[in-house]
């Protein structure tokens, strides 16, 4: 075959439910002597291929019964093996791999004949004449080229020894051989015209024959691996898989909606990531075209999108030689568990790990990862989350003894956990990849259980909790810069500056994603504390990208002028309005997959100040220009202190900047001063008006005197002389220092 010639691999009828699916059930129910449900199943078999032929011979009723009198014979000859399985009750695996691979046949026969009619059609069109054996002759003396399409059951081709590994070895040599001389007797078959016909051969997937001859499958994505496998046999100049997404993404999309289609990866990357848990294609597919020599490049391209270029898979890829984009991708592998294996007497012994993982392997008990540090104090490995019980008994099992001398002092078990891949061949001799892969996780205030990392440094694995595990995913795919870090944003308050926020964020949402990979989405608005109205977007949803704009909230105030209550509906930012007040802020804007949250408080309320303590609780950075939050009650304070470090790193930040000094950067000028190794002996400084006039009452300078006509003419009489209020003064019960900035208000407006 040359560069011209086409094989097609095919996979059995997909949709659901698929049709390998229907016979692998017949051969259960056959088993059980369910033999209505049976009938069942291979009904709906023969129902989805007839529906199928109608459509596409529509008008060809001869070519639909000789199709459907294919079909139907093949359904007969199941029901004769399931009579065998009946009878002794038995669904031996060699039966199900013989019935299974039906669906293939049929499927590749179906579009053998939908292929050679369009070819002969065309054909017809050119020379004007229903006899294709005439037109065929013609081709002779014409430049004209016609596709010939040949049906090839690949158990003709494809023979795997079961002996050599688990899942079976292609015998290439054998399997060549083979398809040349298929190859020989079709061209022969043109006889002198081809030069002027080109063969093309559908080929069946999934399905094989062993070096006994017996019928047997190529298990999981065969049908990918028998394209594979064809490759190398043809000697073909690539390898294309179609399925059901653009190419292979730089991570799951389902979690990590900002995920991209990588263009080109290398046959290594794609390993890790298919390993990982990347479903566009198997680690085995690649095996073929990686052995050949020359090695094939294979591109996974979308049925459904043919304008999508895909990704290209081969020895190289260029998607990592930029030094900011040196990883490719991430995956993640849920549903494990850590299992750890502890102790002091396990140092300097050796063949302990091979104990573990000896009997571990004896007992068919997978293992995904390993972490040891250099002390051998501990063992550390992953593995599937049904399996860490059976690992954690066969373990005690074996070093019982151990256990009981207290040499190994405990084998425990964390779960459910998942782990997070990080893969790139541009890791590789690069600095600070770990620093930037772990930054990013604690900064999304994620805690990492173990730490696994080969000497390719291909692949950086770490473990962490299952309820994490998207949040991770979307905070190291940002850190690369596969994607921008999100960052969903609540304002309570919609004074002046709340309003103003709004708009600032609005206009610079753009900016702060082209220029620093951050994506601000405004998701919850609380006009003012006493508020029970909450207005939040329509359509918040785990991938949405929206955010809320002036435009598009409805806001009801009457404390400002311009501001009435109007509806605005924008179609593409709507927004809806919620009961609950401030209670409600905080579900309305968290989000367990969403890396940061932060909640801006721009009132000056003392109702806001007391949910501070438990946003940070909650990982909710709060940034506040309400001093009520800190100037309340003591135990308000106190609490909102204790929050800041309740959860460690885990806890949100208090940013409080602008309730000093009018927003002067005095707490970020003295934190520098004090990282710098300064000592501050005096600050000298007017914070604010109305904490200079009530800290003056409190303590007043030796010439207080002095300040009597002041007090005379700016609060009419109120103070009088060394700290003596007058007549008309309130003075009650002990207040807060909060209330008595409001009476220092009141003082100076009498």
């Amino acid at each position: 075959p040359n560069a011209k010639n086409l094989a097609v691999v095919v996979s059995a009828m997909g949709g659901k439910p698929k049709v390998t699916d229907l016979l692998l059930e017949a051969v259960r129910h056959a088993s059980m002597r369910e033999h209505n449900k049976v009938d069942d199943q291979l009904d709906i078999v023969l129902s989805k291929h007839s529906e199928c032929l109608k459509i596409l011979f529509h008008q060809e009723y001869a070519e639909q019964e000789r199709l459907i009198k294919i079909i139907k014979g093949g359904l007969n000859d199941i029901r004769d093996i399931l009579k065998t399985v009946s009878l002794m009750k038995w669904q031996a695996e060699r039966i199900s791999e013989v019935v299974s691979g039906f669906g293939e046949l049929w499927s590749t026969q179906i579009l053998t004949a939908l292929l050679r009619m369009r070819s002969n059609q065309k054909l017809v069109e050119k020379f004007g004449s229903d006899s294709i054996s005439n037109i065929v002759k013609a081709l002779t003396t014409t430049s004209h080229i016609h596709h010939n399409y040949v049906f090839l059951d690949a158990r003709r081709v494809i023979t795997i020894d079961e002996d050599a590994i688990k899942d079976g070895a292609v015998v290439w040599h054998v399997s060549e051989e083979k398809f040349m001389e298929i190859f020989k007797e079709e061209e022969a078959k043109l006889g002198d015209a081809r030069d002027s016909i080109l063969c093309h051969f559908i080929i069946t997937g999934y399905v094989a024959i062993n070096t006994d001859g017996v019928a047997v499958t190529l298990k999981r994505d065969g049908s990918d691996y028998s394209a594979a496998i064809m490759g190398k046999i043809l000697r073909a100049n690539s390898i294309s898989i179609w399925t059901d997404v653009d190419g292979v993404l730089s991570a799951d999309p389902r979690r990590v909606p900002l995920a991209n289609v990588l263009p080109e990866v290398s046959y290594d990357e794609a390993m890790e990531l298919a390993y990982f848990g990347a479903k566009v294609i198997h680690p085995k597919t690649m095996q073929p075209a990686l052995s050949c020599d020359p090695q094939i490049p294979i591109y996974i391209r979308n049925t459904f999108n043919m304008r999508s270029p895909g990704t290209r898979i081969f020895t190289n890829a260029t998607t990592t030689k930029q030094n900011e984009k040196v990883v490719c991708g991430f995956s993640s592998v849920e549903g494990m568990a850590l299992v750890n294996v502890e102790g002091t007497g396990m140092v300097g012994i050796r063949g302990v790990d091979k104990r573990i993982f000896g009997v571990l392997e004896y007992h068919d008990v997978n293992v995904a990862l390993i972490s040891q540090a250099i002390s051998e104090h501990s063992v550390t490995f992953a593995t599937s989350e049904d399996q860490a019980e059976l690992a954690k008994s066969i373990i005690e099992e074996e070093f019982w003894r151990e256990l009981k001398l207290g040499l190994v002092s405990s084998v425990d078990i964390r779960a459910p956990v998942s782990i997070i891949a990080a893969v790139g061949d541009g890791m590789v001799d690069t600095t600070g990849v770990a620093g930037r892969f772990f930054s990013s996780l604690g900064g999304a205030k994620i805690n990492v259980l173990a730490i696994a990392q080969g000497s390719s440094e291909r692949n950086i694995s770490t473990v962490v909790w299952s309820s994490d595990s998207t949040r991770a995913l979307r905070a190291v795919h940002a850190a690369f810069n596969l994607s921008n870090m999100t960052a969903r944003v609540g304002i309570i308050g919609m004074s002046e500056v709340g309003i103003s926020l709004l708009r600032l964020l609005e206009a610079e949402r753009d900016s702060l994603k082209s220029n620093f990979d951050l994506d601000i989405q405004v998701c919850m608005v609380c006009p003012e504390s006493g508020s029970e109205e909450i207005f939040s977007l329509r359509n918040d949803t785990e991938s949405g990208t929206e955010s809320l704009t002036i435009g598009a909230i409805t806001r009801v105030t009457e404390d400002l002028d311009e501001m009435t209550k109007t509806t605005f509906a924008d179609e593409e930012h709507a927004a809806v309005v919620s009961k609950g007040g401030l209670g409600l802020c905080f579900d309305t804007l968290f989000r367990k997959e969403c890396t940061f949250h932060a909640i801006f408080d721009c009132t000056n309320d003392e109702a806001s100040g007391r949910y501070h303590a438990g946003w940070l609780r909650a990982s909710v950075d709060v940034i506040t220009a309400n001093n009520r939050g800190l100037s309340g009650p003591k135990h308000q304070r106190e609490d909102i202190k204790e929050a800041e470090k309740s959860n460690g790193k885990q806890s949100g930040v208090y940013l409080r900047e602008t309730v000093v000094a009018g927003g002067l950067p005095i707490i970020s000028t003295l934190r520098s001063l004090l990282h710098s190794g300064d000592k501050i002996r005096r600050i000298d400084g007017i914070f604010t008006v109305v904490k200079s006039y009530v800290m003056f009452r409190i303590s007043p300078p030796p010439n207080v005197a002095a300040c009597s006509q002041f007090d005379v003419t700016s609060s009419n009489g109120v103070f009088e002389g060394h700290m003596k209020t007058s007549s008309t003064a309130f003075v009650g019960e002990a207040c807060s220092f909060s209330q008595s900035c409001e009476r220092g208000c009141t003082f100076r407006t009498h």
